[in-house]
């Protein structure tokens, strides 16, 4: 059951809490907008690409299949 009275009891308690969250997550979120570059994030796509075909390709051997 819901009580407002408790409800604003509990807020009032931790509205600075809460506050300082959402700035700090606000914050973050702005600096990764900020630095978000989409040429970086293409090279590590590809960097993740190259070496997930390596490992393919080393199963791929261990498991006795020729390539």
């Amino acid at each position: 059951m819901f009580s407002k009275a408790i409800f604003k009891q509990t807020l009032k308690a931790n509205i600075k809490l809460w506050a300082i969250f959402t700035v700090i997550i606000s914050v973050f979120l702005f600096i990764m907008i900020a630095a978000f570059d989409p040429k970086m994030i293409q090279g590590l796509m590809d960097m993740m690409g190259e070496a997930m075909g390596d490992m393919s390709e080393r199963f791929s051997a261990m498991m006795g299949e020729n390539s």
